[in-house]
């Protein structure tokens, strides 16, 4: 939990969570990515914005200065940052570290098709697991 009790490593960046209340109506997730004094906010049309915002939380504590414009690279930075960090979080099939084969069980590995003799697609049928 981020307190503000310390200052962070000036090259860390922190990808705080997005919590909402459970009552509410879900809506996307509206990520932050935090390094230094800048914080990103991922653009999202639904929160008002579909480009993105950049603060400098050391000149604007309120985060009322978008400097996207005049921060581009910056921006582009925590956003490529952002999107890397988000990838990592999605699910992915388990891979063997050196030859890169998936990993025998895996249940997101791609099942391998099955030719299937008219008498046994018949019995599937029967049994209700087949059209």
């Amino acid at each position: 939990m981020l307190k503000g009790e310390r200052e962070l490593a000036a090259e860390r960046t922190v990808h705080p969570a997005v919590l909402r209340l459970a009552h509410r109506e879900p809506r996307a997730e509206r990520r932050v990515a935090v390094r230094g004094n800048w914080k990103y906010i991922e653009g999202d049309a639904l929160f008002g914005d579909s480009e993105g915002l950049l603060f400098d939380r050391s000149r604007d504590r309120q985060e009322r200065v978008n400097l996207r414009q005049e921060e581009p690279e910056v921006f582009q930075s925590l956003e490529a940052e952002s999107l890397r960090w988000r990838r990592g979080l999605e699910a992915s099939s388990a891979r063997h570290r050196h030859s890169g084969a998936p990993l025998p069980g895996d249940p997101l590995a791609p099942v391998p098709a099955v030719s299937l003799t008219p008498q046994e697609r018949q019995q599937l049928r029967e049994l209700g697991y087949v059209d």
